[in-house]
């Protein structure tokens, strides 16, 4: 017999006797069943897992069996397998079942644990099964110490910190720690002082399991040159003595297998370098802010323009604040109305309640702009209505007219919104009235879905050349799903307007999906659909019309490849129909981009090719396209340029007369910022240059800026532009000519060249109210610490003073010099929250200052005297049993945690014998000790003890008595020959 007839005999006789016993087995379940009690187990630790398998046997005659169990590899069945069970006729029988895990399981992982009940004869009589299920959990602690805020002492350098990671988690994993950028004046580095530049810190750690890194920061009086640019317009040089606050975030980062999640948690460090004398307010009084800005450009050239800015912020109680405005542009030889007409203005004050602006304010819909009122009012947080009157810039009164407009915005329920707008403009030069409507409503479905429709309508009565009248609508959407991994974005956009010359028809239709495949990839498909048509008669008489017509897509793979990098591929298809000229472009790029704020580096690429194809065209041919950008951004360097070759856009058809080169062009920039050893200067240079090759076009331009800022607040500028420009434009014309008359013309191409010179100041101002007009008092007040041996609140003139004590007034800090002065000038007279602290463990030393002070004009010096504390001690008291095995040995009471709470806390630990000491100031404390040392075998006689110190105690003391639980005794007798006696 040939072997594929075996197989094939075998597979048959195979197949008859499962189906044999797949029947005998469905016709013993009617006589007898099996179940778990839990069908669903979850195996938090190695622990024994428990379930109760329930057999009832439903027939007339007593069943034999034995029950099987299959268990997953190395974990072990608590349970008498292979044993004889008989059941009698409609009975039931209970089996424990345990399971004793070898190992644990790794993540999210499921397990299937059967039951088969088989019969004397060995035949299956039924099954049952449960599921053992292992959850995952990524949980860490991150932990900043010794503490989350760090003061720098006087005259101190570097500051220790640690970084502790906790792995919270049920099984092993690999973290990422990464330490924020450092900022100016702030260096990080390892405890050897070596500078840490790679600020990302990978570490496996295994179930509650730490780990601890150790750093220091760094301060450094030198300014840290040409590192980062500065803001040149308002930089400020580093005044050493000032106040220093800087923030170094820390973040911890782990993603779970096979998911987009992403555990994150943060930690934010302050570091703090505090003055020992600070100005509240600049002035003694109250002021105004005000900021002054003024360019003056083209000295030199045909019309000079000077630019003017003053602009300022005023801040009051409750949330409120005062914000005012202006800016002017003179650009005439002589005094005229323009001066007036460029100016612009508007002071406005706002709080929660509503706001009210003066001067130049904007409306809604078509008009509105020009001088007058606006304001709004929260009427409920449910309404808020608002109004405008507005009429025509100052110098023009004559001009123009006048318009006004009313709106209401309700919030419904969380999550509706109407808009409700309207607004009338007389304008008197074009005899036009003008009506606005506006509905805008915006719903929330729920936490990732809104909608947002807005329609209005202006009706005209006239004939106006400016203002277009007509209708607008848009709809738009926004939503999420699958957890955040798919979102959409779609809007609708449509508008009819028209003026006496022309009529504007849009329509756009846009979408953008974006789908997160994982961590590391994404997809993201853009399309736009937009067709508008404008007919326009330039005489009134004629009617032209022009009709374009675009689809654009463009479907990109986005791949996050950590570090800051990050890169892009896509394709794209743009379908177009300008004027009856029909086209297609098709192509596809790729975008590279990275930055590492780390050594500030930043550069990208991005590089795009395709074919353009214009449809319209008898050739019908398709043209290359090409398309690469590239930028660098180094510390103070920033470099871009591109290159385009072929039509940008299928609009451009300038090459299809012959004449012209194919289109080619190059874009280059460059930017530096040199900042000098002088702080107070820095130099700013821009450079540009282009070229094109049809009519060889090329443009170079330079501009140095120097800035200066000046100690006393003024900020100067001075820029010298120079640009120099050529084309062969009418060579090229000229040469087309020729072709067609026979000429032999050269004309030669043409240059230009324009030198620009400019100035700016800047000046931060605060003008004083004079006090007789101001009802607010301040004053300078002089903090002194000192050690007050002798308890009298006074210095005396042997006392000590003591540095490096923060005063906290209000929000203000200042540090205690080492003559233990510290100032706040210019503090307003009232009432101010009072926090004193020392930075250094002054060995039981306490101020007892209050928590609150009145400050009044005539406040000029407070003394903060530090006393020293109540000392604190005493001795645990360990008392054992009669009977104990290990009387003899001593027990080691060290390292047990003593406290005294009264809001503050003060601990302290026990020595080898169990003595401690600690010293608090004067109150009432809960002296406790630390329960959770002492197990099952201890228990603690007295705890939280109430104490109370007051003036002239110099110490107290305490002790805590253990007591070893008392055991049962069980005392037996024997007889010579070794026999218990009864």
């Amino acid at each position: 017999m040939r072997i594929g007839t075996k197989i094939s005999l075998i597979l048959v006789l195979n197949c008859f006797c499962a189906g044999l016993v797949s029947q005998v087995t469905s016709d013993s379940k009617k006589f007898i069943s099996a179940d778990f009690s839990d069908n669903d187990v979850e195996l938090l630790k190695n622990d024994v897992v428990n379930n109760t398998l329930r057999i009832v046997n439903n027939s007339k005659d007593s069943i034999g069996f034995t029950v099987d169990f299959t268990n997953p590899p190395g974990w072990k069945i608590l349970a008498a397998e292979g044993r004889q069970y008989k059941l009698s006729a409609h009975d039931s029988l209970f089996i424990p079942v345990r399971l004793l895990p070898k190992t644990k399981s790794k993540g999210n992982a499921h397990f299937v644990i059967n039951a088969f009940l088989i019969s004397e004869e060995g035949i299956q009589l039924t099954d049952a099964y449960f599921f053992i299920h292992f959850k995952k959990i990524i949980d860490w602690d991150l932990n900043v110490g010794p503490t989350q805020k760090f003061y720098f002492l006087n005259n101190q350098k570097s500051i220790a910190f640690d970084l502790s990671v906790l792995n919270l988690g049920n099984e092993s994993g690999e973290i990422s720690l990464s330490a924020g950028n450092e900022m100016h004046n702030l260096v990080l580095t390892d405890t050897n002082d070596r500078i840490i530049t790679k600020k990302k810190f990978d570490m496996v750690l295994k179930p509650s399991a730490d780990s601890t890194l150790h750093f220091k920061i760094t301060y450094t009086d030198v300014f840290q040159r040409n590192q980062k640019k500065v803001d040149p317009e308002s930089f400020v040089p580093n005044h050493l003595a000032d106040e220093k606050k800087y923030v170094l975030f820390t973040e911890i980062r782990q993603s779970s297998t096979g998911t987009s999640k992403l555990f994150k948690k943060g930690k934010r460090i302050d570091f703090i370098r505090l003055a020992n004398v600070k100005s509240v307010n600049p002035y003694g009084g109250s002021y105004i802010p005000l900021t002054m800005e003024s360019d003056v450009s083209n000295i030199l050239g045909n019309q000079p323009v000077l630019n003017l800015m003053f602009r300022g912020k005023i801040d009051l109680e409750n949330k409120s604040y005062i914000q005012y405005y202006s800016q002017s542009e003179f650009d005439s030889y002589y005094l005229s109305q323009n001066a007036l007409n460029n100016t612009n203005f508007n002071i406005g004050y706002f709080n929660p309640k509503g706001s009210v602006t003066v001067g130049n304010v904007g409306g809604f819909g078509t008009t509105g702009n020009g001088l007058g009122v606006s304001g709004n009012y929260v009427l409920s947080p449910m309404n808020t209505i608002g109004a405008f009157v507005s009429g025509t810039p100052l110098g023009s009164i004559a001009q123009n007219g006048i318009s006004f407009g009313l709106s209401d915005n309700l919030n419904l329920f969380k999550t509706l919104s109407l808009n409700l707008q309207y607004s009338h403009s007389d304008e008197i030069a074009e005899k036009i009235t003008l009506n606005y409507f506006a509905f805008i409503a915006s719903i929330r479905f729920s936490k990732t879905q809104s909608l947002m429709l807005r329609y209005s309508n202006t009706l005209e009565q006239g004939n106006s050349t400016i203002y277009p009248a007509g209708s607008r609508a848009s709809l738009n959407y926004r939503g999420s799903f699958l957890k955040n991994k798919l979102q959409e974005r779609a809007s609708t956009n449509y508008y009819n307007t028209s003026t006496s010359y022309t009529t504007n028809l849009n329509t756009n239709v846009s979408n953008n999906v974006a789908y997160l495949l994982n961590k590391a990839y994404s997809l993201s498909l853009q399309s736009n659909y937009n067709v508008s048509s404008v007919s326009y008669s330039p005489t009134m008489a004629v009617m032209n019309t022009e009709f374009n017509e675009q689809v654009n897509n463009q479907l990109n793979l986005n791949h996050s490849l950590g570090g800051g990098k990050r890169i892009s591929y896509n394709i794209f298809y743009t379908y177009s129909d300008i004027n009856g000229l029909q086209g297609i472009a098709k192509g596809a790029g790729i975008d590279f981009n990275n930055f590492d704020p780390g050594n500030g580096l930043r550069f990208g690429n991005s590089l795009k090719a395709g074919l353009d194809q214009y449809l319209s065209l008898q050739n019908n041919q398709e043209y290359f396209t090409f398309q690469f950008s590239s930028y660098l951004m180094y510390k103070t360097f920033t470099l871009r340029g591109s290159y385009l070759y072929g039509p940008q856009g299928l609009g451009d058809t300038s090459f299809f007369s012959g004449t012209l080169n194919y289109p080619q062009s190059v874009n280059l920039y460059a930017s530096h910022q040199y900042q000098f050893r002088n702080p107070r200067f820095v130099l700013q240079t821009n450079m540009n240059y282009s070229l094109e090759n049809q009519y060889y076009d090329q443009e170079f331009g330079i501009t140095p800026e120097i800035f200066y800022a000046a100690n006393n607040g003024w900020h100067f500028k001075a820029y010298v532009n120079f640009n120099f420009s050529s084309n062969n434009y009418e060579s090229v014309v000229q040469n087309q000519i020729n072709e067609i008359t026979g000429e032999t013309t050269t004309p030669t191409p043409s240059y230009s060249a324009n030198v620009d010179i400019g100035i700016g100041i800047r000046k931060d101002f605060n003008i004083p109210i004079p006090k007789k007009w101001s009802k607010k008092k301040y004053t300078d007040v002089t903090f002194i610490a000192f050690y007050d041996v002798n308890g009298n609140h006074k210095l005396d003139k042997d006392e000590l003073f003591i540095e490096n004590v923060v005063v906290r007034l209000g929000s203000d800090e200042v540090l205690s010099d080492e003559k233990g002065i510290s100032m706040l000038k210019n503090v307003q007279a009232g009432r101010y929250s009072l926090n004193i602290f020392s930075l250094v463990d002054l060995k039981g030393w306490f101020t007892q200052s209050t928590d609150s002070i009145d400050i009044t004009p005539e406040t000029t010096t407070i003394y903060i005297p530090y006393v020293k504390g109540v000392k604190i001690y005493g001795n645990l008291i360990l008392e054992r049993t009669k009977f104990a095995s290990d009387i003899e040995k001593a027990p080691d009471l060290s390292g047990i945690k003593i406290t005294a709470a009264d809001g503050a806390i003060y601990t302290t630990q026990t020595g080898n014998d169990g003595a401690f000491v600690l010293f608090v100031p004067n109150g009432k404390y809960i002296l406790s000790m630390d329960e959770s040392i002492l197990g099952r075998r201890y228990s603690l006689a007295k705890n939280n003890i109430e104490i109370t110190l007051t003036d002239g105690m110099e110490s107290l003391y305490n002790s805590f008595y253990i007591i070893e639980k008392r055991r049962t005794e069980s005392i037996k007798k024997f007889t010579q020959d070794g026999k218990e006696k009864k």
